[in-house]
């Protein structure tokens, strides 16, 4: 499957690459600016053959960057960062081909997630959300990337359904919009973090580090959980949202199933992961008790 990945990512990021400007068109809308000339998308590899494109485990990391002579204000008169990044799920990483819908269900979760840390605990930092589609043409925008005219019927329809609403309601702020999909992929797009004096965890992990620089990571991991875990949740599960907007916890809890899953395969794969018959027993009676 390894080996499969490399000749799967050039077809992908080919597929991307395209020259009909769907990515400067996307940036456009979602940042509510009337010409997509202000927005420009670099190549996979710059002038002197650096990777611009950055791909994690799951998800393409493709730069948009907004002309900086502009007065880069959108149609509500915000300003705008100078670089977003637009983040797209890898098919072939998170088993598009064998379990089609993964892709729509991650982006569907990821907003759905931003929007309730960013409502419920304020004290976690998240990028800040520009906007999604999802495959087939539907847009979720910010309201501040609408007209002025859309913003008002925005704001009377909020009215009115604040009235009514029930308490337990979770109506997201960004807009669902119909309309011809340019990219036909489900993406996200989220401000571009780029500190120069900081380095992504996962390349400084495994380096030589003092305690107190081991400490800070698992600290911060700390007050994460301990602000997400103080609001009760009526179940175990995760995030997303509707073609209405509407936010709930009723997705599948994908964390706790992938736990789960490694726990299974590791005693199915695993030649020494027992060592007698108790020990089995016991281990698998403590993963059935887990689950």
């Amino acid at each position: 499957m390894e080996l499969q990945y490399a000749q799967k990512q050039a077809d992908f990021y080919n597929d991307l690459e395209d020259p009909s400007r769907r990515d400067q068109t996307i940036g456009s809308i979602h940042c509510g600016l009337g010409n997509p000339n202000l927005v420009q998308v670099p190549k996979v590899f710059g002038e002197k053959g650096e990777l611009l494109w950055r791909h994690g485990s799951f998800n393409v990391r493709i730069p948009v960057c907004i002309n900086r002579t502009t007065t880069r204000l959108n149609n509500s008169g915000s300003s705008l960062p100078s670089k977003l990044g637009l983040r797209i799920p890898l098919p072939y990483r998170i088993g598009e081909e064998a379990f089609p819908g993964n892709s729509e269900e991650k982006v569907r979760s990821e907003p759905a997630t931003y929007t309730w840390v960013n409502k419920h605990c304020p004290d976690i930092s998240v990028p800040r959300l520009r906007g999604f589609e999802l495959t087939g043409g539907l847009s979720f925008c910010e309201p501040r990337s609408l007209s002025f005219w859309q913003r008002a019927k925005l704001r009377i329809w909020r009215f009115i359904h604040d009235l009514y609403r029930s308490g337990e309601s979770i109506t997201s702020d960004y807009v669902p919009q119909q309309r011809a999909a340019l990219l036909d992929r489900n993406y996200i797009l989220v401000d571009w973090i780029k500190d120069t004096n900081a380095q992504i965890l996962s390349t400084v992990f495994l380096k030589p580090h003092t305690d107190l620089q081991s400490e800070n990571p698992y600290r911060s991991i700390s007050k994460i959980m301990i602000s997400l875990a103080s609001i009760p949740q009526p179940r175990i599960g995760s995030w997303t949202i509707n073609d209405s907007r509407q936010i709930s916890l009723t997705n599948r809890p994908i964390f706790y199933l992938d736990l789960l899953a490694g726990h299974d395969n590791r005693l199915i794969y695993q030649k020494n992961a027992i060592y007698s018959e108790d020990d089995a027993r016991t281990q698998a009676k403590d993963v059935l008790l887990m689950r």
